[in-house]
């Protein structure tokens, strides 16, 4: 297996498919990567910190760990990529196919306006002042979501798993939205549930609007409540 520590580069005429599929804790710093079928493979952690993934076939890509800071996967396919504590702080997603899961993912300061993210999982993701704005999260795992300072308006995040009960207290939590602009965003239907232990939604019930402003800190002004 090819392992070329951060620091050590890959020389960009050496760069293929079969050498990105054997590649551990590289660094691909940069890299123009547009349009490249990379679909399938794993990266776990690279630098991959301005890389350009635009209009690249990343379907069913597994992400772990990596350094995707300021990347861009604009246009990019990333239906059914499986994203896990990556840092993609930063990177913009303008029109891309997202991805199925980005759990405990670094997404601050990320443009995902008008993304497509319906059932996607984003269970304790860190979303504080990124652009959600007409974003579909309808049915979205997002417990534990931090959202401070987003901008969430018009996005649609009904029906989603939002709320979760802390085991250390037993209150109910519904993400934290202190500072989010949520203008006109749909929270109706959000539900809270029980996480069994294979991850599924498990003893979900409706949240009224007093439970959810209380619980998320924030006032949810200007957004559809239930």
């Amino acid at each position: 297996m090819l392992v070329a520590p951060h620091g050590s580069s890959i020389r960009a005429d050496t760069l293929d498919r079969e050498l990105l599929a054997h590649c551990v804790g590289c660094d691909l710093s940069g890299r123009d990567l547009r349009g490249t079928d990379l679909h399938g493979l794993a990266f776990t952690g690279d630098n991959l910190s301005g890389a350009n993934f635009s209009m690249a076939d990343l379907r069913d890509t597994q992400f772990t760990g990596n350094n995707l800071t300021q990347a861009r996967f604009d246009g990019a396919d990333m239906s059914g990529a499986q994203l896990v504590g990556d840092n993609l702080t930063g990177a913009t997603f303008v029109g891309t196919h997202m991805f199925a899961s980005c759990t405990g993912c670094d997404l601050r300061r990320t443009d995902v306006h008008g993304a497509d993210l319906h059932g996607a999982s984003l269970i304790g993701a860190n979303v504080s002042g990124a652009n959600f704005g007409s974003a579909d999260l309808q049915g979205a795992r997002l417990a534990g979501l931090n959202a401070r300072d987003a901008d969430l308006r018009g996005a649609n995040l009904s029906g989603s798993w939002l709320c979760s009960t802390d085991d250390s207290t037993g209150r109910t939590k519904c993400g934290d939205f202190a500072g989010a602009d949520v203008h006109g965003a749909d929270f109706r239907r959000v539900r809270l549930c029980d996480k069994s232990v294979n991850g599924d939604w498990n003893n979900c019930r409706a949240v009224s609007a007093d439970e959810l402003r209380k619980a998320s800190n924030s006032t949810l002004e200007g957004a559809l409540l239930p």
